[in-house]
């Protein structure tokens, strides 16, 4: 006798489901700025109870743009390469270690960076803007963000990326305790 076949029966098959439409707000890189800017100034400055003295905080702002000219065109500098070769260079060895070398193109091209930050910012120093100051922190954060990525790159020798970090929050920590008079 041959067995009766029974039928099979179809499993359901599920309807593929659609994605539900989720309200997706893109940030214009205003709002992205300002919320790196404020993530920033709330963890290096704002947290802790840490400030210059007033007497100190105005002489920074009076001398503000004569202090961003050594920091941004001699102190930064110093700093990168130092970050990069674990040495200080004098000019000449800057122009050596940086100008004629093959390999230091990205340092150079931060060099600009802080030179046409400093360019921008003289100005708007002088008169006490918020523009002004905004060219001062972008180029350190700029710089900041470099030596983050030497230190990453160089964790078998850390010592000269963090020194050069060291500076540059140094200096994050000092424009930020004057941003409040630049308006």
């Amino acid at each position: 006798m041959a067995k009766k076949a029974v039928p099979t029966t179809k499993s359901k098959q599920s309807k593929p489901r659609r994605a539900s439409r989720a309200n997706v707000e893109v940030k214009s890189y205003r709002e992205v700025f300002k919320n790196i800017n404020n993530f920033i100034s709330r963890n290096l400055h704002d947290r802790y109870n840490i400030r210059y003295s007033e007497v100190t905080r105005l002489k920074l702002v009076s001398y503000g743009p004569w202090i961003m000219i050594g920091t941004l065109l001699f102190f930064a500098p110093e700093l990168l390469v130092l970050a990069k070769d674990t040495m200080f260079i004098s000019p000449a060895g800057f122009i050596e270690k940086v100008l004629f070398n093959r390999d230091s193109w990205v340092t150079l091209i931060i060099v600009l960076i802080n030179i046409i930050c400093a360019i921008d910012a003289l100005s708007e120093l002088f008169a006490k803007t918020k523009r002004g100051w905004n060219r001062v922190y972008l180029a350190l954060l700029i710089n900041t963000g470099y030596v983050l990525y030497q230190l990453s790159t160089n964790l078998q020798q850390p010592a000269a990326p963090l020194l050069a970090l060291l500076g540059f929050i140094f200096c994050l920590f000092s424009v930020l305790d004057i941003r409040e008079y630049y308006t």
